[in-house]
């Protein structure tokens, strides 16, 4: 019955949710300067009586009781981030950005109508179940630097009661992301590590500027930096099993003067990503890069600056809760439910799932070859995956809430 009845209300708000979407979208917020989005958000929780808190002015934290009265102390979250990307937009769709350098590339609008539509369809709901559900609409995931997961972690999301330091934990999490790789329609839910790792590195060398017709008197940082790049190729082959998924890409180069041309400058810098699979991998990587840094600059006598660092783990999907939103995705439609490719993509959600059982589950977007990936300034959104989360996320929580 449940199906038919969410069905039914996500049919009711279905141009609502897409409204909502395109307006988001046209309005891109960065980081936790994210207002109109909040105030948008905030309206349609006001009008459809779903109670709620703000956190630091940014972060929306609502909540949803259900009232039947057995197993009333079960909790599920529900989260979805809110802000947006600095990159100008170069899409012709109707609702493009109306903001320059500021685009919905990562399909954050999609997550944040998509999961205010399952508050409605379970406010809608609340007498079918017992126990709540909490909706926590984040700013910050792209910027870490502001109201991000792990700040939202130590301010109490993941407590059933926020205003007490000794309350029981959530009892599961669920958040869903868009995914080009995956055929509109379809969703894809892994057990175990389930995105990316991303980490980072920045790599100085400092050698003895000179004029360039006398190189034997200089210690050249340009050469010495070409020799580390053309060794750090080598190593996922040499360092990562090939079972193991790894990428290693240089993404920023600078030395010298462009009004010196003539003088071999004493620095030069790079700095790049490292995207592997497991958080081993990716601090070994790291490791040998420091390594191979370190013997080409003492080959040419030059110093260096070295930086490494992991940003975040994998999400990690628990087996249970991933089974109980797999059932959900198969009630709703069971020609839907897929294996999903890699995805490398990093996520602060791991924050919350290190912490409570768990499940990322992937909505698919994509149309054919010529799709363009998230972060990219043609990214499009296929706004039937708005629908699709309201649906699994409401449908989901219910089963869970219902299990003893």
């Amino acid at each position: 019955m449940e199906k038919y009845q969410i069905d039914n209300l996500a049919s009711e708000i279905e141009e609502t949710l897409i409204e909502i979407r395109r307006t988001i979208h046209k309005n891109p917020e960065l980081g936790c300067e994210i207002s109109k989005t909040r105030d948008l958000v905030c309206e349609y929780l006001d009008k459809w009586d779903i109670k709620y808190e703000l956190i630091e002015n940014q972060g929306i934290i609502a909540e949803i009781f259900g009232k039947k009265e057995e197993n009333n102390e079960k909790m599920i979250l529900l989260r979805a981030d809110m802000d947006a990307l600095c990159i100008n937009e170069k899409t012709e769709i109707e609702c493009k950005s109306t903001i320059e350098n500021r685009m919905h590339a990562c399909g954050h609008d999609a997550h944040t109508s998509g999961m205010l539509g399952a508050g409605y369809i379970l406010k809608k709901l609340e007498n079918n179940f017992s126990g709540r559900v909490r909706l926590v609409f984040q700013p910050c995931e792209e910027d870490a630097s502001g109201l991000n997961a792990q700040k939202l972690v130590d301010k109490g999301i993941l407590l059933k009661d926020m205003n007490d330091s000794k309350s029981s934990n959530v009892d599961a999490a669920i958040a869903a992301h868009v995914f080009t790789k995956l055929k509109s329609g379809k969703i894809g839910i892994n057990i175990g590590e389930t995105t990316g790792v991303p980490g980072g590195f920045s790599i100085k060398v400092i050698g003895k500027q000179g004029h360039s017709s006398e190189p034997s008197k200089c210690i050249d940082p340009i050469m010495i930096l070409n020799q580390i790049y053309s060794a750090i190729q080598g190593i996922q082959r040499s360092y990562v099993d090939p079972d193991r998924a790894s990428v290693i890409s240089v993404t920023y180069m600078n030395a010298g003067d462009l009004d010196r041309w003539n003088i071999i400058p004493k620095e030069a810098e790079i700095k790049g990503n490292i995207r592997t699979q497991y958080e081993a991998d990716n601090k070994k990587i790291g490791s040998v890069i420091e390594r191979i840094v370190k013997n080409i600059c003492s080959i040419y006598g030059a110093d260096y600056e070295y930086d490494y660092r992991m940003y975040i783990e994998s999400v990690k999907n628990d087996e249970y809760i991933s089974k109980m939103v797999s059932e959900a995705v198969s009630e709703l439609d069971e020609e839907i439910a897929v294996k999903p490719p890699l995805f490398m993509g990093g996520d602060d959600f791991c924050k919350i799932s290190e912490l409570v059982p768990s499940c990322y589950f992937f909505v698919g977007i994509g149309k054919g070859e010529n799709d363009h990936p998230i972060h990219s300034d043609q990214f499009e959104l296929d706004e039937n995956s708005i629908l699709l989360i309201s649906k699994i996320m409401s449908l989901a929580a219910l089963k869970i809430l219902d299990k003893n």
